[in-house]
């Protein structure tokens, strides 16, 4: 930072150095914070050459609660001695702890704002309670309901839990911000007298409570206080802009008449600013390596980088360029972004869920079953960086965890984890603190901190004679939280869930913040814009100027609505917006190059909308101030060619071409090659580069699994009844053993995973109305039949054509005429019905009759969306050629629309010599595949992709 007497706090020094030369040991400087007071007193000391005693410094908040004599206590203290006092408190409908923790920090934080603006609390929470009253206010009307009455009976206690709660902390010199403000501001002037400082400086302040005037009065009434405040006649004259609304009410209230420096630099000094667009918070973290790879070490002290947004340190600090020297991180790294934190979250999700499923078995069964672990949740844990890390270190393969992963179970129990892990003694030890029954809350924590040691003992150990890294600072913290709770977990009376530990964790995680050691006074400072308060840079780069961080008000979760917080003089969301403009325009003050980027991509990560700073520097500063240069730029990581923009055509290689030749001993079958009809590119992709979908586990049935799942309960129905012919008292054999059928072939396709809960279970009965509805349509058929005195027969069930004998096609290849390829097939029933033959395959869905009409053949190899007509085409043909017959019907039976009955594909009309036809067709279309000149491309009917698992590939 730059120290020289142009900046705020080199005036400040030289101002306490005019005044008092080297006797400042009756001095004290009050600042907004610990961080200002650091390079204060730097600044004093270039003011001399041998040491002097320096002025007592202090935060304001460090003053305060020196000198009121309280303790300032931990958010998580003050929310259970808070729960103790709403005990004592409340007579009827008392309330859990757990309950109490989703509105006791927002009551806190009303009392906090409460005590720092001095509002007369019972006059406040009498009006509120007034109010509610009012709200449920309805003469004539019939009484309060219940829960109307205890929603009253609510705000009316809050006066007195607020007086309860204050004695309670006061007894034990406890407080919290707002109530040791307010403590401090309510002693008479002879406690103030007696402090041992004659001159006061107050520093840098801009937004001052309530509660902070008064103790400045108060001091101010028996020392010599001087008030040194940092403005630019910018904002601070003109009463539109926002950045000077605290200073002018500073103005007014001290009736000063004006500020002893207020400078015009915004006004009139030269200053290069550029607004920098960047896609994505990786690609500002590009553009701020980029520049501060151009400022280089020489620039590096005199240079600030500024995050809005705190998940960008520790991309940030990865881009950060070798030629930056030193650096020094002035902002805590929140605890909730860690993967520590992840890892808690991930234990306790794994619990709950247990606990969950363990209560559902209980309900279904009178059997006490163990824990079983989702899927989900083990695949969470086995694949987090802490467990993998460890598993590293402890030798374990990582095809360990992929086989385990791999087995297609929903759900696991702990011999599954066990029998996976049972040769390394290490890593069983571990998974027993994981996968044992947490019941106790405290032996939950117990297990969390014995875990949290496990890992970072490993990590330590590996790690000796090095730095301590960032995974051990995080274990580090994941410990002093848990610390924190075992605080509670053993008082007596604590008593809590597991989902309210969950809770209470993410409370202390959200506020916990990892402090990074370094020197504060050397090199570049990376920092939060409230850590910029009274120091100035020669340069800035703030990253993450999108309106949505900068300013950064959210909206505000009180109890005490808009008008009344007005009427009171509480802070609104207005006023906390002026706020962060103040610290953002007096940071351009006194700086020369200004970089802020943003986010251009609106991608709910704070993106999108460039901050309404960005805008009220263009259109307002810029045209009072002719001395800025405005540059606007927009940059986009390096990209080497545009997929959408390039067709992707593969050649037909060598190694294609023995890939083909190898298919061509196995088998094209009629998916294969509608394929290739379809997208060529999809065919290469499937069966030459045999990419697939990763065989993920579901924990929900996909439509390919319900498809199994039905063909196998229809084969098992019915094969036992093939060559016979069916009659209604086989029908309803089928029909009473139908559903324990297909539960059990469900039960098979799903790899055994629970089919009896959820989406799952109305698959299952989605099929059990389609089976039993088919048996029935079944029954209908053959009756109508018999009045025909006709008999259906089922020849075949789940036939492979191949087996019962090879077809082929024959090939001009290679200077080969009769180069054969196999084709393969699989019916999923042939019956007859007299002499005719129809080979029939099942649909879980439906199709149109557009969909299997086919007007002339070649049509059958063009037509995208006549893919299911090929293939029923094919199977036709299959038929006749391995049972050297005429060529059959084919068709579907859909189970969606069973009373379509049997949907035959309808032939060109010229089908006396079909089965000649479709071997033509078949012998063009796979010399196109072998055709070594007809390279594989990308289809040209978008309506195919839609669908496609290839399209981001292709860009589609």
């Amino acid at each position: 930072m730059n120290t020289s007497n142009d900046t705020f706090l080199g005036k400040v020094a030289a101002r306490i150095v005019q005044d008092h030369g080297k006797a400042m040991q009756n001095i004290c400087v009050i600042l907004p914070n610990r961080r200002a007071g650091v390079f204060l007193k730097r600044c004093l000391s270039s003011h001399f050459e041998l040491p002097v005693f320096a002025p007592a410094v202090f935060s304001i908040e460090d003053f305060v609660f020196e000198h009121v004599g309280l303790n300032h206590t931990d958010q998580l203290i003050l929310l259970w001695e808070l729960y103790q006092c709403y005990l004592r408190t409340s007579e009827n409908d008392v309330r859990s702890f757990e309950e109490f923790l989703k509105w006791g920090r927002i009551l806190l934080q009303d009392f906090e704002e409460i005590d720092l603006h001095l509002i007369d609390a019972p006059a406040l929470f009498t009006y509120l309670s007034d109010a509610k009253a009012i709200e449920l206010w309805n003469p004539g009307k019939s009484t309060l309901t219940s829960g109307q009455q205890s929603y009253l009976t609510f705000y009316r206690s809050l006066n007195e839990l607020y007086e309860v709660f204050k004695n309670h902390l006061l007894l034990q010199r406890m407080a919290y911000n707002g109530l040791a403000f307010r403590k401090l501001s309510e002693k008479n002037s002879a406690f103030f007298n007696e402090l041992s400082w004659n001159d006061f400086y107050f520093i840098g302040f801009n937004a001052l409570t309530p509660a902070e005037r008064k103790i400045i009065d108060l001091i101010s009434g028996s020392k010599n206080v001087i008030n040194l405040y940092d403005s630019d006649s910018y904002y601070l004259n003109d009463t539109k802009q926002e950045a000077g609304k605290y200073l002018r009410e500073t103005l007014k209230y001290s009736k000063i008449g004006a500020f002893e420096w207020v400078g015009d630099s915004l006004l009139e000094g030269s200053k290069s600013i550029e607004v920098i667009g960047s896609p994505h918070n990786i690609g500002q973290t590009l553009v701020a390596g980029s520049i501060l790879e151009s400022l280089g070490i020489s620039q590096a002290e005199n240079t600030a980088l500024i995050l809005n947004d705190e998940s960008l340190l520790i991309p940030m600090l990865n881009m950060i360029p070798d030629n930056i020297g030193e650096f020094n991180i002035t902002m805590g790294f929140p605890f909730s972004l860690t993967p520590a934190y992840s890892l808690l979250e991930i234990l306790l999700s794994l619990h709950l869920n247990a606990i969950e499923r363990s209560r559902k078995d209980d309900d279904s069964t009178s059997e006490k079953l163990s824990l079983r672990f989702y899927f989900r949740d083990i695949s969470g844990l086995l694949k987090h960086p802490f467990i993998l890390k460890f598993l590293s270190l402890q030798m374990v393969e990582p095809n360990v965890v992929q086989e385990l992963l791999s087995q297609g179970k929903i759900y696991f129990t702990v011999g599954d984890i066990f029998n996976a892990f049972e040769s390394n003694e290490e890593v069983l030890s571990l998974f027993k603190l994981i996968f044992s029954d947490w019941k106790e809350i405290d032996d939950i924590v117990d297990k969390l901190l014995r875990i949290s040691s496990v890992l970072f003992s490993t990590f330590s150990s590996n790690e000796p004679n090095q730095a301590p890294t960032l995974d051990l600072e995080f274990l580090g913290n994941f410990s002093l939280i848990i610390n924190r709770l075992k605080f509670l977990t053993d008082k007596d009376n604590f008593n809590i869930s597991l989902k309210g530990l969950q809770q209470l964790i993410r409370i202390i995680a959200a506020s916990t913040k990892i402090p990074f050691t370094g020197e504060p006074l050397k090199g570049l400072q990376i920092m939060g814009m409230l850590e910029t308060r009274t120091l100035d840079f020669e340069n800035i780069i703030i990253l993450g100027m999108n309106d949505d961080l900068l300013p950064a008000v959210k909206n505000l979760q009180t109890f005490v609505p808009f008008d009344i917080r007005r009427e009171f003089g509480l802070p609104l969301g207005n006023d906390k917006e002026a706020v962060f403009a103040y610290h953002f325009y007096r940071l351009l003050q006194r700086c020369n190059n200004i970089y802020l980027v943003y986010n251009t991509t609106a991608d709910g990560l704070g993106g999108g909308e460039k901050s309404r700073y960005i805008l009220q520097i263009e259109h307002e500063l810029t045209k009072v101030n002719p001395n800025i240069s405005y540059v606007e730029k927009f940059y986009s990581p390096p990209v080497k060619f545009d997929m959408a923009m390039k067709e992707i055509s593969i050649e037909k290689t060598t190694d294609v071409m023995a890939d083909l030749e190898n298919m061509a001993i196995s088998g094209f079958s009629p998916t294969a090659l509608s394929n290739f009809i379809a997208c060529s590119l999809k065919f290469y992709f499937t069966y030459i580069l045999k990419l697939g979908e990763e065989n993920l586990v579901d924990d929900s049935m996909d439509s390919l699994t319900f498809g199994i799942g039905m063909h196998d309960t229809l084969q098992e129905l019915y094969s036992p009844y093939k060559g016979v012919p069916l009659t209604a008292k086989i029908l309803d054999k089928i029909a009473s053993s139908a559903n324990d059928t297909l539960h059990r072939c469900f039960l098979k396709a799903y790899n055994n995973n629970d089919i009896d809960y959820g989406r799952n279970l109305l698959m299952v009965k989605v099929a059990e109305s389609y089976l039993r509805r088919f048996v029935s349509l079944e029954k209908e058929f053959i009756s109508e039949l018999a009045s025909e005195k006709k008999q259906l027969v089922i020849e075949e069930i789940e036939v492979e054509f191949n087996k019962v004998k090879p077809v082929f096609i024959k090939i001009t290849y290679k200077g080969n005429k009769n180069f054969p390829v196999r084709i393969r097939g699989k019916a999923d029933r042939i019956d007859k019905i007299g002499s005719k033959v129809r080979v029939i395959d099942f649909k879980t869905g439906s199709l149109t009759d557009s969909e299997l009409s086919v007007k002339s053949w070649d049509i059958l190899l063009t037509a995208a969306k006549k893919e299911k007509a090929f293939q029923l085409a094919t199977y036709a043909f299959l038929y006749a050629k391995t049972f050297n017959t005429e060529l059959p019907e084919s068709g579907i039976i859909s189970f969606r629309n069973l009373n379509n009955g049997f949907k035959k594909v309808k032939l060109p009309a010229d089908n006396s010599d079909a089965v000649s036809q479709i071997e033509l067709l078949l012998q063009q279309l796979i010399e196109r595949i072998f055709d070594t000149d007809e390279p594989f491309n990308q289809t040209t009917e978008p309506d195919s992709c839609k669908y496609c698992q290839f399209k981001s590939i292709c860009s589609r």
